[in-house]
């Protein structure tokens, strides 16, 4: 079936639970407002909008007041969710929330395909374990979950994942990782690039180092989990870690219309913006950064062939 031929399933995680500053679970149903997903009308068959789905939705249904409960049942029920409609074949876009909503996320694209390749495009690495982490806030752990690096107490109540294959995984925009997180990525040798080596070798040429990276193991299908503090804050203030020197917004289009035009891109997360963070400037400036990068998600979309060219000192002192 061909890309466009796709529905585009949108689901709202308006999830805040990871993080401890309100005001990211409102994005799902503050970019609706500002209409940011209306171009996906003309890009797939038909959207479907399942609306936004609260962690406080499950509270109601479990006992206890275990946080740590309440994320894996949470997760666990977007992963249903997500999983269901990859089997009915639709493109999933799902809007946080903070980035711990990618424990679900990413769990329901893997019990789809266990060969699911992730691209994780973030300033921060999300591989902390509650050893590794300075502040606990568990938005930046799924990915400890996922590969089942946390201790057993913390493991035990997300015994229903799986095992991610560490091989699967490649970083873009990486420039704040803690100390712990280092050494798991060095010691389980996860491909990374830092938005400095973007800046070195250019997009293009990471991304072709990807594909012939992902040609070692089997599969097509792409799930890339967004955090928009991969991209510098000039465009996207409105967030709740943002981290200087990042990716160009022309980047981060690079990257979802490469994997959605040479892969078979079947689930796309966007989170981490929050739109009680900023003055009116940085709101407006937020939402037409998101509006350009879901442009991505174009059937005719070219992107520039040109790479963010980095400024080179010159060795040559030129007088007139």
């Amino acid at each position: 079936m061909r890309k466009l031929e796709r529905n585009c399933t949108l689901i709202g995680a308006s999830s805040h639970i990871g993080q401890t500053k309100a005001g990211v679970e409102a994005a799902p149903g503050w970019l609706r407002h500002h209409k940011v997903f209306d171009h996906l009308e003309t890009e797939f068959s038909k959207i479907i909008d399942r609306g936004d789905k609260s962690p406080e939705e499950i509270a109601t249904l479990i006992p206890g007041d275990d946080p740590l409960h309440l994320l894996s049942q949470y997760s666990q029920s977007l992963a249903y969710n997500i999983e269901r409609e990859l089997y009915e074949d639709n493109f999933v876009l799902t809007i946080g929330g903070d980035h711990s909503v990618a424990i679900g996320t990413v769990a329901g694209s893997y019990n789809f395909d266990e060969n699911i390749k992730i691209i994780w495009v973030d300033a921060h690495a999300d591989i902390n374990t509650f050893e590794t982490s300075p502040s606990g806030n568990t938005h930046g752990m799924p990915l400890a979950w996922h590969l089942q690096l946390m201790d057993q107490v913390h493991q035990i109540p997300f015994h229903w994942l799986k095992k991610i294959k560490k091989e699967n995984i490649v970083y873009i925009g990486l420039r704040d990782v803690d100390a712990g997180e280092q050494t798991y990525l060095d010691k389980l040798g996860i491909k990374y690039y830092t938005a400095k080596d973007i800046k070195e070798i250019g997009i293009k040429e990471a991304l072709r180092e990807i594909d012939l990276y992902f040609t070692k193991s089997p599969g097509n299908n792409i799930h890339i989990s967004f955090d928009v503090d991969g991209i510098d804050p000039e465009f996207f203030p409105a967030t709740g870690t943002p981290v200087g020197e990042g990716l160009h917004l022309k980047e981060g289009k690079k990257i979802i219309s490469h994997f959605y035009q040479n892969y078979n891109l079947i689930a796309l997360d966007l989170v981490e913006i929050n739109p009680a963070l900023g003055d009116e400037e940085d709101l407006q400036r937020t939402i037409d950064s998101t509006k350009d990068l879901l442009s991505a998600l174009r059937k005719d979309n070219v992107q520039d062939d040109l790479d963010i060219v980095p400024e080179i000192e010159s060795d040559l002192n030129i007088t007139l």
